[in-house]
């Protein structure tokens, strides 16, 4: 009877070993075939691998080339109705910023030029001294497309013969901020000139900013 009762143990020992055994067998079929399904997709579809490797690591959003703003910053300032257009590239890490592009009416080039050789030549602080400028740049670096009288430096107001300006940051929002674009106006714009000039604006920086 002893022997009995312990050979019917050992069946079931066997039994269970060989279940786990079967349940291990298909697990590593399962995987095997799933692995194998994943590969062919991959083969077929190279250009997932880049787009699941782009999603995993994102890049910084950086300028477009240069050069392709020095084109369109003329047309820019037509299409806005302003005196002048300038556009910078920024270093907030540095506290600098570097004018890259401008444009004015042409009655005000030789001014323009005279700014590109001196002012705008190399790099200037983001923040400084002017209280007022210093305040603009927040909202600027806070997500906002400011319109305001008395907005820029004297000296350019006095230049260019101008009151207002408008200033978009690159990209128009809370995200790595690249740099930013102005324009330089003759007197008090209207609110709806001034929401179409903002709307403008913000599409402009929105292009000029390469998302890869």
């Amino acid at each position: 009877m002893a022997d009995e009762s312990h050979k019917g143990m050992v069946d079931r020992a066997f039994s269970l070993v060989a279940n786990i055994s079967t349940w291990k067998q298909a697990l590593i079929f399962i995987v095997i075939g799933f692995t194998t399904l994943v590969g062919v997709m991959l083969y077929q579809h190279p250009h997932w691998i880049e787009s699941l490797w782009q999603a995993s690591h994102p890049q910084a959003p950086t300028l477009v080339a240069r050069t392709q703003i020095e084109a369109e910053v003329e047309t820019l300032r037509k299409g806005l109705g302003a005196r002048w257009v300038a556009v910078a590239a920024a270093a907030p890490a540095k506290n600098m910023v570097h004018i890259i592009a401008s444009a004015c009416d042409g009655s005000y080039a030789a001014k323009l030029d005279e700014l590109r050789a001196e002012r705008w030549s190399l790099p200037v602080p983001m923040f400084g001294e002017d209280a007022t400028a210093n305040s603009v740049m927040v909202k600027v670096l806070s997500g906002e497309t400011v319109c305001s009288e008395g907005l820029t430096a004297a000296k350019i107001r006095a230049s260019f013969e101008t009151t207002h300006a408008c200033i978009a940051g690159i990209p128009p929002g809370t995200e790595d901020f690249l740099g930013f674009v102005i324009a330089g106006f003759i007197g008090e714009l209207d609110k709806g000139e001034e929401t179409r000039i903002r709307a403008v604006l913000r599409a402009k920086a929105e292009e000029w900013t390469d998302w890869h």
